[in-house]
């Protein structure tokens, strides 16, 4: 079987963290310490639903790379998605920046490329995403980005240390590449309603979120970062592959339950968000009844 190999580019200047945040994707937290300035561009691969790679073009930040990829042009063709990685920390490089995601836009312009673009402001970290300071410019990066911008962007404020933000990110932009995930998240918005649950999460054992659907927005924050920590200290202590079932309480308000299932042999997982502790595996058994199948049928017939 012939797969669908799907590019996508990680670009920016250098030290904006592309390198770190591929790392953090494919979990190799041990590497982070040993980053070194990427020279010309290092490719990396992701296997996803078995019927598509995701090929990560880190491309290199240092001057004479950038030049270099602006004059030959061909690094950019067949690009299906850019995520354009800003370093929020380092004002200093704000223009530099933004004059080569501009130089950037230009050579897709030419070569007619139209792939779909992220940005990513970058080492948004803990310590400063409640600073005044970081929040303005991340306000104000935003509005030149789209004045300099024809198409649609969508932002996120990333950082290694919010595992969440990077695989939101990530999750987001794989979703514009795979239109056939649309009619999951249609099952998923039907389910919530007539199960009466708070959210609920569909994704693959890399963590990569194929579809989800929330009550309410506001808690998809609390609910992503609950996945996202769990699915990290099991991947930490190589239990990934061996979960079946966690089941746990929130605010003695809302249960949590995360289940793996199996399609073709592969890993996936549903987490279900609910008030309803006694009615939860109810609630479980009528997904993997009616709404499952469904969702099996659209992954396969991917293939």
């Amino acid at each position: 079987m012939q797969k669908n190999i799907l590019k996508i580019c990680y670009c920016g200047l250098s030290n904006a963290g592309k390198t770190s945040i591929i790392l953090s994707l494919e979990r190799e937290y041990a590497e982070l310490s040993r980053i070194t300035p990427t020279l010309g561009i290092d490719r990396t691969t992701i296997d996803l639903l078995k019927s598509d790679v995701l090929s990560l073009w880190d491309m290199g930040g240092q001057e004479k790379f950038r030049e270099k990829y602006i004059d030959e042009v061909r690094s950019f063709l067949d690009t299906d998605l850019i995520f354009y990685v800003v370093d929020i920390r380092d004002d200093e490089l704000y223009d530099a920046t933004l004059t080569y995601y501009k130089e950037i836009l230009k050579v897709l312009k030419e070569s007619n490329e139209d792939p779909e673009i992220i940005v990513c402001f970058h080492k948004f970290d803990p310590n400063i995403e409640n600073k005044l300071q970081y929040i303005k410019n991340v306000e104000n990066l935003q509005k030149l980005f789209e004045e300099n911008t024809e198409k649609d962007l969508r932002f996120f404020k990333t950082s290694i240390y919010n595992k969440k933000s990077l695989i939101e990110s990530f999750s987001s932009g794989i979703s514009t590449l795979i239109p056939d995930l649309n009619n999951i998240d249609l099952i998923l918005n039907l389910f919530i309603d007539e199960a009466e649950i708070e959210g609920i999460l569909f994704f693959e054992k890399n963590s990569l979120i194929l579809s989800e659907s929330y009550r309410k927005e506001e808690d998809k924050s609390l609910f992503l970062t609950i996945i996202t920590d769990m699915l990290t200290t099991l991947e930490n202590i190589k239990e990934i592959q061996r979960v079946n079932e966690i089941h746990m309480v929130l605010n003695r308000q809302l249960h949590f339950l995360l289940k793996n299932v199996i399609i073709d042999k592969t890993d996936f997982f549903t987490a279900i968000v609910c008030k309803d502790k006694d009615n939860i595996q109810e609630i479980w058994n009528k997904f993997l009844k009616n709404e499952f199948p469904k969702i099996e049928k659209i992954l396969l017939e991917r293939k």
